[in-house]
């Protein structure tokens, strides 16, 4: 059976919406960190005992995550950070389990932040931009899953019904 920690959907919340702008660049640092993350992972890869399917997913989501990143640099974002620190140093990268609890983290954080980046955008009345909002959480929410596929220390990759929403705003993420 599956993880019921998450089982209910998101409350309703009412906060001020970023601005887009904010929105775009905090999403291009999120991506960014991802891109960051997953480079680091392919390069330790060996250390890790990554290899095959597991491998090819990680080398997949790097394109993906490189590709969001450049639509939001397109769309004008400016990432605030390019220098990252992970959880465990550079044991993030050295350790199975390690990598793929930071990689869950990271992935759940990303789409808590695309969630309220939805709601703002709506709110903002910049329907086009919810959408593309929508289509990357979809994505992010593939990576958590595929990452946790990757442990076997992990019984159920799929583990919620709802994505839990961490942040009320996208600025909010910044600070998970």
């Amino acid at each position: 059976p599956r993880n019921a920690v998450h089982a209910a959907g998101a409350t309703t919340t009412t906060c001020t919406p970023d601005s887009v702008q904010t929105i775009l660049n905090i999403a291009a640092t999120a991506e960014q960190l991802a891109v960051t993350f997953y480079t680091y992972g392919i390069a330790s890869a060996h250390e890790l005992g990554i290899t095959g399917q597991n491998l090819n997913y990680l080398t997949a989501a790097v394109v993906e995550e490189q590709l969001h990143l450049n639509l939001l640099v397109g769309a004008g974002a400016k990432p605030v950070a390019g220098t990252f620190s992970f959880p465990y140093g550079e044991d993030t990268f050295d350790h199975q389990d390690k990598f793929v609890t930071t990689l869950d983290q990271l992935e759940t954080a990303f789409e808590s932040a695309y969630i309220a980046a939805i709601r703002d955008f709506v709110y903002l009345q910049q329907s086009d931009l919810a959408v593309l909002a929508a289509q990357i959480v979809t994505i992010e929410a593939e990576h958590r899953a595929l990452g946790r596929s990757i442990s076997p220390n992990i019984n159920t990759a799929d583990n919620w019904a709802f994505t839990p929403v961490y942040v009320k705003s996208v600025a909010d993420a910044a600070n998970v």
